[in-house]
């Protein structure tokens, strides 16, 4: 990374298509640079010049069930975060500004992305129903926007932030010469039921608050660590897996 971006805190999308494509010696289009964010590979933010209104929160230590009304329908006040397991009740409306990170998993930011992908690359718009909103976050701080249910603020626009690129390239660097091939969905869930089994074997609850902290702890014991973020991602996972193979 050039000395001038590795001083910036974030880039334009632009920007770090530009300084893709000098890193892989190959062509990058914003487009790309969308697609890898839709795709997990590179996270994407948001830059909110002035401020806009949004309803924040951390997340709770209750149960989903708890928190719904007739246990289906997710309140106004609620945001659900990393694929359902976690819940965070939001307050009264505050004004934001600023870089915030944009989660794909969370609110509807994944399919504001994707229309801009989808504009990028002269498609049509995805006309699937915005539930959540777009939901931001920022040091463990979730906020819903409240400009609009579909959108984001006229005052924002994407960036990438320079440690999110720094992450990309060594992904890049790090990753094997050859193409693996995919894993089967089936050898995914037997992973996932042995997980589940090792949990259950272990006393731990993989959908209660604090799991994922204290199986990354475990991760660290024995030198290979893996970040709270990932093994949650993994622990939303398994219920889907064991009603597969209890079917």
């Amino acid at each position: 990374m050039g000395k001038l971006s590795n001083m910036k805190e974030w880039l334009t999308v632009a920007d770090a298509a530009r300084h893709l494509s000098i890193v892989l010696s190959e062509d990058v289009t914003e487009a790309d640079v969308l697609r890898l964010a839709l795709d997990r590979q590179l996270r994407l933010s948001v830059y909110i010049v002035g401020t806009t209104i949004a309803r924040c929160g951390r997340i709770t230590g209750e149960a989903i069930g708890q928190i719904l009304d007739g246990g289906k329908t997710p309140r106004e006040d609620l945001i659900f975060v990393e694929s359902s397991i976690d819940v965070v009740k939001i307050g009264e409306e505050i004004q934001i500004y600023g870089v915030w990170e944009l989660p794909m998993e969370d609110g509807d930011g994944n399919l504001v992305a994707e229309n801009q992908w989808l504009e990028q690359i002269g498609g049509t718009n995805v006309r699937r129903e915005f539930h959540h909103g777009v939901v931001l976050e920022k040091e463990g701080q979730y906020c819903r926007l409240q400009e609009s249910l579909d959108c984001l603020p006229k005052n924002s626009f994407f960036v990438v932030r320079t440690e999110a690129l720094r992450e990309f390239e060594r992904s890049i660097n790090d990753a094997p010469a050859s193409i693996e091939k995919p894993m089967a969905t089936s050898e995914r869930n037997s992973l996932l039921t042995i997980i589940a089994a090792l949990c259950h074997d272990s006393a731990i609850k993989p959908q209660e608050r604090g799991s994922a902290s204290q199986i990354a702890n475990l991760t660290e014991e024995i030198g290979a660590p893996v970040s709270d973020d990932t093994v949650r991602r993994v622990l939303a996972k398994i219920p889907d897996a064991l009603e597969t193979r209890m079917k």
